[in-house]
């Protein structure tokens, strides 16, 4: 097996919650000058079977670093696993997000945002996706959350989208029938976001 076939049993089995068959398999693959795909998910697998190393979290934020200077700001202080687990999350779902692989994104989105529910940089690409793929209440719930945690200089683009999606999330619930809007706009525990 080549390691790009590796990268794709890794992520199914970190879709189905085997995180000990994750590290098992990408272990294999550890090299001296491995690609950042096999070392963000070692780290990853590392984080989430309790093996966590403190070379693991330098290149995980040093990674988030690389993409740019507000992505790794709130994350070089923690050195626990929880604070792995979040930066090898976020770090693989912006690197799949920006591969155009969505569902792979998601997938480590929503656990680093598990993580830290209110994390800004999870959530704004969290909205991003749920945006593009047109499921507005989704996007919306997700801006709201991280939100909270926002700089100034963060929170008044994101201000403007969540105004937009409000409209967005208020004109969809118009155009359909009430059952349909009900199923439609329930997040997963089965509450409705709250729009105004």
């Amino acid at each position: 097996m080549d390691a790009v076939a590796a990268i794709l049993r890794f992520d199914i089995h970190v879709s189905l919650y085997e995180y000990e068959k994750a590290y098992d398999l990408i272990g294999r693959f550890i090299r001296p000058h491995s690609d950042s795909d096999i070392l963000l998910r070692a780290a990853f697998a590392a984080a989430y079977t309790g093996r966590p190393r403190p070379e693991m979290k330098r290149f995980c934020d040093g990674y988030l670093a690389s993409l740019g200077p507000a992505l790794s700001a709130d994350m070089a202080a923690s050195r626990s696993s929880k604070a792995l687990k979040l930066s090898a999350s976020l770090a693989l779902g912006i690197e799949a997000h920006m591969s155009l692989q969505d569902y792979v994104a998601l997938q480590y989105l929503k656990l680093a945002v598990k993580e830290d529910p209110s994390n800004p940089k999870a959530a704004l690409m969290l909205g991003n996706i749920y945006e593009a793929q047109r499921d507005f209440a989704l996007a919306l719930d997700a801006l709201i959350k991280g939100r909270s945690r926002m700089s100034f200089e963060e929170s008044r683009p994101a201000d403007i989208r969540i105004r937009q999606l409000r409209r967005m999330v208020n004109a969809e619930s118009q155009t359909m029938r009430p059952s349909e809007a009900d199923s439609h706009f329930k997040r997963a525990d089965g509450s409705r976001p709250q729009v105004s």
